[in-house]
């Protein structure tokens, strides 16, 4: 008999779809989700198993570690049948299954340890359950193994007891079951402890330097003499959990943060947890400048300071110093006259690993890329004519010179740290573009993809002729940056073309500043979204926050300007005419890896933009709730002509609720007053609307209605008070 082999103590590996709809059962609130979690977390010593009793919701995957267990086709929790608390696993039925851990786990060597669970079955033709564990390293060995349990209708508990050798290093556990049509069997309570129920601690782990100031990202070093164990970290001022990032490499930290360190080792109970606190500084050397987050800041007082603020008290004037060597790519190209990419890989194969820089001259151009694309696999899938996979320092320079390109992905950049290593704290750094124009000559949907990437900079390029219509793309735009990508700015760019100009997920520390973005995009100007689902205990790595939109002109470029589901990001002094909208909130809601996690809004300022022919200021939709003690969503100071809407508030998800939008000190004008439009059927769902102060031209009507604009409606959450009501404007 074949014996197939099942994933049984865990984390996560499976992704549950997109949908924000809430899970059953699942938890309102993020601090519900995160007390539920947490109580996962937690072994009853001298039990070394977490969550043994199946107590924790299945929707809360953990992450990937050992002790964890994890929902298969052939299991499922069981609310209605327990041996102790209110759950147990189900087993399905199968023949000749095993149920093991994914990974190796590390016991104490020389230490006798006993293996145990409750089971029932009830009637049944199969052999039952059977527990086992086995030796994996230095040498593959059956340790111990119960005979099979047979029909058991009454709880029954199965132990074994072993003693792991001198040499040990790793083994697994395992929980076969063999059950024919029909069968059924349930197991909870499942425990493993060192037969003498003592369970040593783990040290303190070392943190080298132990804090202290750092120019630009401070590397860190982690570690500890305890064989085979795990450190774990945060940077959130949270302690470290099992389900806090691995160390597994030198950190490169990018903002001020108090790391926290805890060793964690199968056999033994968590130590002490070690911290440091890392002041990390602005960098104007050695390539794309560095600005850091400060985590406690208003994104304003944060961009206030920031050095690409011209305004600021010591803003970055440049020239930024490109690496050497400096290769011309079209002597390059003319000695390979077969090149499909215009002589920019063989280029890049002639720079150093240490990276270069790359010249192309505007008189020897176009640069063709016409190569087919090949797949990569990141965090999701990648694919493009040139990928950049694990490069860093490399800088494309010209004095308007063309790169235009036949396939549907021009370039991808990506380190891969996170489909390798599960990490994110090493991405490649220091990427800048200067002066050229990407053509996607009615054939790219992407010009360039960033994922996992650090310190990007675009000075006066040019996109054009973009497709609309994507075929392939999972983030259609022309320029797209992804997971944990941070220090992303575009500074006097101009966007001529495309489904999205910019597409930003998961991004920190970035902005567009000063750029054009033109009529020929089919959805808009820039989309933020905050999904970084890698990092799901802590909110400051999972939100998309700290991003600036300022000085910009968006001309008809398509349904929005802005398209915002993230946090901090502040949109200040922009121009826009002819388009639908100029904001959209779109909170993202759950999480579609880990459903318990909501995603909320907060502290996006919307500021002294200029408005023409734009229908409506803000458009609110999906879960836009800030945290206890954040302020929400602020509007002011802007003036628009021409507007037929203030606010559209439209929460269509069975779980959205749209909480803590200000209106405040516009002058906002139309043929008729600006309306408030709310969804009739979801008054429920809002709280804390205000619209205040503001100036209101137009002939007479009332101001808050229903979508369509003709009903009235009366809604307590939706303040609208001390509002100037003056006559339309002469034309």
């Amino acid at each position: 008999m074949i014996i197939r082999c099942v994933v049984l103590l865990v984390s996560i590996c499976c992704v549950l779809g997109t949908s924000i709809v809430r899970a059953q059962g699942a938890p309102a609130t993020a601090a519900a989700f995160h007390r539920q979690w947490l109580a996962g977390l937690e072994r009853q010593y001298p039990n070394l198993i977490y969550n043994p009793s199946f107590e924790v919701p299945s929707y809360l995957q953990p992450a990937r570690v050992a002790e964890f267990w994890q929902d298969r086709p052939t299991t499922a929790r069981d609310t209605e049948t327990a041996h102790s608390g209110t759950t147990s696993l189900r087993l399905q039925p199968g023949t000749g299954y095993t149920f093991q851990t994914p990974m190796p786990i590390a016991l104490i060597p020389g230490t006798a340890y006993t293996f145990s669970l409750w089971a029932r079955t009830g009637a049944m033709t199969g052999k039952g359950v059977a527990i086992a564990y086995t030796q994996v390293k230095p040498a593959p060995r059956q340790l111990a193994i119960t005979p099979w349990s047979g029909a058991t209708t009454e709880w029954k508990q199965y132990q074994i007891t072993f003693t792991t050798p001198a040499d040990h290093v790793t083994g697994m556990i395992y929980l076969h079951f063999d059950l024919k049509e029909g069968d059924a069997a349930w197991v909870d309570d499942v425990c493993l402890q060192p037969t003498d129920g003592k369970v040593p601690s783990t040290p303190l782990p070392t943190i080298t330097p132990n804090g202290g100031p750092s120019d630009g990202p401070a590397t860190i070093t982690l570690s500890t003499d305890l064989p085979g164990a795990t450190i774990r970290y945060t940077t959130d001022g949270s302690d470290p959990t099992m389900h806090s990032w691995a160390y597994t490499r030198p950190l490169g930290l990018r903002y001020r943060a108090t790391l926290k360190a805890r060793v964690f080792h199968a056999g033994h109970r968590e130590g002490p947890v070690a911290t440091a606190t890392f002041d990390v500084r602005p960098r104007t050397t050695g390539g794309v400048p560095f600005y850091p987050a400060d985590w406690s800041q208003d994104v304003e007082a944060w961009w206030s300071r920031h050095i690409y603020n011209a305004k600021s008290p010591q803003p970055f004037t440049g020239p930024i110093t490109s690496p050497t060597p400096r290769i011309n790519v079209a002597d390059v190209r003319d000695k390979h006259p077969n090149s499909t990419t215009g002589g920019i890989e063989e280029a890049l194969a002639m720079l150093p690993v240490e990276g270069g820089t790359l010249w192309f001259p505007k008189d020897r151009g176009p640069y063709l890329i016409s190569k087919p694309m090949e797949k990569l696999l990141t965090y999701g899938e990648g694919s493009a004519s040139i990928i950049i996979k694990g490069r860093s320092n490399l800088h494309f320079l010209s004095d308007g010179a063309v790169i235009s390109g036949t396939q549907i992905n021009m370039f991808l950049f990506t380190s891969t740290e996170y489909a390798e290593t599960k990490t994110q704290e090493q991405p490649i750094t220091n990427f800048y573009f200067q002066n050229l124009v990407f053509d996607g000559g009615e054939q790219a949907e992407n010009a360039l993809y960033f994922k996992h990437s650090a310190q990007v900079l675009f000075d006066g390029c040019t996109f054009r002729n973009f497709v609309k219509k994507p075929k392939l793309s999972i983030h259609p735009a022309v320029l797209v940056a992804h997971t944990m990508t941070d220090n992303f700015w575009v500074r006097n760019c101009r966007f001529e073309g495309g489904f999205w100009h910019v597409y930003w997920d998961g991004v920190h520390e970035g902005g567009i500043l000063n750029s054009y973005f033109g009529p020929n995009a089919s959805q808009g100007g820039f989309l933020v979204m905050t999904n970084n689902d890698m990092a799901p205990l802590s909110p400051v790595q999972r939100t998309g926050q700290y991003i600036v939109v300022e000085g910009n002109t968006f001309d008809r470029c398509g349904r929005v300007a802005v398209c915002l589901s993230n946090s901090n990001t502040l949109v200040r002094n922009n121009t826009c005419t002819g388009t639908s909208n100029f904001i959209e909130l779109y909170g993202r809601g759950r999480s579609s890896t880990y459903r318990g996690i909501v995603y909320n809004i907060y502290g996006n300022k919307v500021l002294d933009n200029t408005l023409t022919d734009v229908g409506t200021l803000a458009l609110v939709m999906w879960n836009c709730v800030p945290p206890e003690g954040k302020m929400g969503t602020l509007i002011r100071g802007n003036t628009a002509t021409n507007m037929h809407t203030i606010l559209r508030i439209d929460p269509t998800h069975p779980d959205a609720e749209i909480h803590g939008v200000a209106v405040e000190g516009n002058t906002l004008s139309g043929k008729s007053l600006p309306q408030i439009r709310i969804r009739p059927d979801k008054l429920d769902r809002l709280q804390n609307i205000r619209v205040i102060g503001n100036t209101l031209r137009g002939t007479a009507q009332e101001l808050v209605v229903e979508l369509k604009g003709n009903t009235p409606v009366a809604c307590e959450a939706v303040l609208v008070k001390d509002n100037a009501i003056e006559p339309a404007p002469a034309p």
